[in-house]
């Protein structure tokens, strides 16, 4: 740089001093001359000043990510699992045992006795003929003399043992002859269920499985500290995982269609509290084998066992006085021919069910004590019926549209004639009854239920034909 100001001064001071000394030129060519002169210096200048470039190259870059993720997630599992067994074990064992040994001197006896409880095991008795007589030989636990085993006691056997005598083991703790056992265990009753508080505010109703899953169902007798004492209306119905059912004691209403289509049930418990049993209670429970009706039940409505297909036991007591419509129909007892009487099905004391086909005169056997509701409906060849002196009630249509009924003898024991008992039997001319006054306390539910309606002429005006 310095030899470029340098140089650029010299031609400065060559060009001041020609212009002292005179020298002109024309014009055009001093012109020409100092702007060649000029060019020249300027290329030179720019040629100079190009040969050093200064380059400035500044480059920044920030790069700086910033990223930002935050996850939260929250998870609270609370589980509540309350398992509450209460199991009480009694064993009662009593055992009388007699063992004779005969030894020799140094003779070992091993005498084992095993019990069903395990009681007392490998008991080992040695006897020496030389030193003992009257000893007493103790096994492996110790001893308390005649005493009861009960699981994890100590028991040790009684025991004498003389030399080349019979030896006599006597205990109430060891098994050959008697075992007495004896367990209780807390009934676990199913929970989950759902319930409604009865009208009356005293008890509750059970309305429907709720969150239970047992198949063996177990319904508690008490809810909130009040009696459950009804089964709801179709309050298992269709619930075919269950297999059995217990019912307990203070029920006393098992109410329409309560079981309902359970197609896996198999057994059904009833308590001595129930009075009723209502319609189509059991109707297709298909794996139903028996039932035990208690004492206290008065009513079965009817379709109760309604296709109950593999239903072949039925107990009925004496206390039921209603048998409803086909209560027991299409069940392995009523398809069984064996169960038929000349054409009539009985269970016990009651009458279920005549065929259609039966003819003639029949009469009731003696211990019958209840005709079911329409057990002889539509049976329009029968003629005659001799109801004796057991029967006490006489179900509702129990006699609708036996067309061919001419004559009807009934007992002194009948109390109650059902609804229509009698109604369409237009050919019914005679009654005969054995009193009066039996006959006088009859209650007759409406007009068809009495035999003697048709016996009235039209205009009411007297009895036809009353044989007494």
């Amino acid at each position: 740089m310095k030899k470029l100001l340098a140089l650029v001064l010299a031609i400065l001071m060559v060009l001041g001093t020609f212009a002292a000394c005179g020298i002109n030129e024309t014009p055009k060519e001093t012109e020409k001359k100092e702007t060649v002169t000029e060019t020249e210096t300027t290329t030179e200048t720019v040629t100079e000043t190009n040969t050093e470039p200064v380059i400035y190259t500044e480059t920044a870059t920030y790069t700086e990510p910033i990223i930002y993720t935050e996850t939260v997630i929250y998870t609270e599992t609370i589980i509540y699992t309350e398992t509450v067994i209460y199991t009480e074990t009694v064993i009662y064992t009593e055992t009388e045992t007699e063992t004779k040994t005969q030894t020799e001197t140094e003779t070992n006896t091993e005498t084992i006795t095993d019990t069903d409880i395990e009681t007392v095991t490998n008991t080992e008795m040695v006897t020496d003929t030389e030193t003992a007589s009257d000893t007493e030989t103790v096994p492996n636990t110790e001893t308390v003399p005649n005493t009861e085993t009960v699981p994890n006691t100590e028991t040790v056997p009684n025991t004498e043992t003389v030399p080349n005598t019979e030896t006599m083991t006597e205990t109430e703790s060891m098994t050959e002859t008697e075992t007495e056992t004896e367990t209780k265990a807390e009934i676990s009753y199913s929970e989950g269920l759902n319930y409604s508080l009865n009208s009356d505010r005293q008890g509750y109703t059970v309305k429907g499985i709720g969150t239970c899953i047992d198949t063996d169902l177990i319904i508690p007798p008490t809810y909130k500290n009040l009696p459950v004492t009804n089964i709801g209306s179709s309050a298992f119905n269709n619930r075919t995982h269950l297999t059995s059912v217990t019912i307990p004691d203070g029920v006393t209403n098992i109410e329409v269609e309560a079981f309902r289509g359970c197609t896996n049930l198999k057994s059904v418990t009833i308590p001595n509290s129930v009075t009723n049993i209502g319609e189509n209670v059991f109707y297709n429970c298909t794996s139903l084998m028996s039932v035990t009706i208690p004492n206290s039940v008065t009513n079965i409505e009817e379709n109760v066992f309604y296709n109950c297909t593999s239903l072949m036991s039925v107990t009925i007591p004496d206390s039921v006085t209603i048998i409803g419509d086909k209560a027991f129909y299409n069940t392995n007892y009523y398809n069984n021919e064996s169960n038929w009487e000349n054409d009539i099905l009985y269970i016990g004391n009651y009458l279920i069910e005549a065929k259609n086909n039966i003819s003639g005169a029949y009469t009731i056997k003696e211990d019958t004590k209840v005709i079911a509701d329409y057990a002889f409906t539509d049976c329009t060849k029968l003629t005659s019926i001799t109801i004796g002196n057991g029967v006490t009630n006489i179900g509702k249509n129990a006699f609708n549209k036996c067309t061919s009924l001419e004559s009807v003898t009934i007992g002194n024991g009948v109390t109650n004639i059902g609804d229509n008992a009698f109604y369409s039997c237009d050919k019914l001319t005679s009654v005969y009854i054995d009193d009066i006054a039996s006959w006088c306390n009859i209650e007759f539910v409406d007009w068809d239920s009495n035999p003697l309606h048709n016996l009235y002429l039209n205009n009411g005006s007297g009895i036809y034909k009353l044989v007494t």
